[in-house]
């Protein structure tokens, strides 16, 4: 299976989404809270991510567009 940049750019941001989330709790004080917040970090982590992906399909779409603006048609 071929990875694009996209899947390539969201595993980049799950893992540093998840680290500072991993890290975020470290630092809580309330045990119980933080242990919670540990358990669904992946799945917080993967939200962000495919929320930044999003971000990113518009930006990628934009270049396309301005590409396609800026090509001298033949």
């Amino acid at each position: 299976m071929s990875r694009t940049k996209r899947d390539e750019v969201r595993d980049f941001m799950l893992r540093r989404a998840e680290e500072a989330i991993l890290l975020h709790s470290a630092r809580m004080g309330d045990r119980v809270q933080a242990e919670t917040v540990r358990s669904i970090a992946r799945q917080m982590a993967n939200s962000v991510a495919f929320e930044v992906c999003d971000e990113y399909r518009f930006f990628e779409l934009a270049d396309i567009m301005e590409w396609k603006r800026q090509r001298v048609r033949r």
